[in-house]
């Protein structure tokens, strides 16, 4: 809540809201032709400012008919559920707001025609599953400020090449599992872990560097990695668990 006085003494309340089912028709704008959501920034009734800072995961969720979703500029959204786009499985486009903190757990799950979305400068966290199943996003930008990565973030997703940065600490199991057309990765030089089953599946890698800073490769890590010829191991690796290189 803000509240604010002009020049001429007229108040004005600024109020923020989440975007639900139950008041979709207030903030979004949905061409049936072409698919298109546009998700307003922000509406005014009388003295008041609504300014929407959220979306709920039930806006969304297994809308078929969905092709592309468009934020007014000036949106100033943090945060967008898990799941809120999850079986959308025509959308194939979307362009998130540069407020957006996190990728929650779940947010692309299923979109299968999803083909470019970016992930902004504010985002710490990219969720479990969040674009799992994503089978035609063949490339994405990770920005500086992830510092974790979730469990199956990313399997199936048609990469030939991820760079992952140097401010990511943590990923989880699974997250690139089945990631059969990726050949290149640069992992993290803070990175731990090499989680189970973490590139399990990815047919096409051919080499992996490990950074110093691993202690440990997870059960499955590299399984099924059939045109694996090089791979790095640091020193500082003091437990390589079954079935790592299967």
């Amino acid at each position: 809540l803000r509240v604010t006085e002009d020049n001429v003494g007229v108040t004005t309340t600024v109020l923020y809201e989440t975007l639900s089912a139950a008041n979709k028709n207030d903030w979004v704008t949905y061409d049936t032709n072409t698919g298109t959501a546009t998700i307003k920034a922000s509406r005014k009734d009388g003295n008041t400012i609504y300014k929407l800072e959220a979306i709920s995961n039930d806006v969304f969720f297994n809308d078929e008919n969905l092709k592309k979703v468009v934020f007014e500029e000036g949106s100033c959204v943090k945060t967008i559920a898990g799941a809120a786009f999850e079986g959308c499985i025509n959308l194939t486009t979307i362009t998130l707001p540069d407020t957006v903190t996190a990728i929650n757990s779940g947010t692309f799950y299923g979109c299968s025609l999803l083909t470019s979305v970016n992930i902004p400068d504010e985002v710490t966290s990219i969720g479990s599953d969040a674009f799992n199943g994503c089978d035609s996003l063949d490339t994405i930008t990770i920005p500086n400020s992830v510092k974790s990565i979730g469990e199956q973030a990313f399997n199936n997703c048609p990469f030939t090449s991820i760079t992952i940065p140097n401010s990511v600490t943590e990923i989880g199991a699974n997250a690139f599992f089945n990631c059969r057309s990726l050949q290149t990765v640069v992992l993290p030089n803070a990175l731990q872990e090499i989680a189970d089953e973490l590139f399990t599946g990815c047919e096409a890698l051919t080499t992996v560097n490990i950074p110093d800073s691993v202690t440990s490769i997870g059960w499955g890590a590299f399984a099924d990695c059939v045109s694996l010829t090089s791979i790095t191991i640091p020193g500082t690796v003091t437990a390589v668990h079954g079935t790592a290189f299967k």
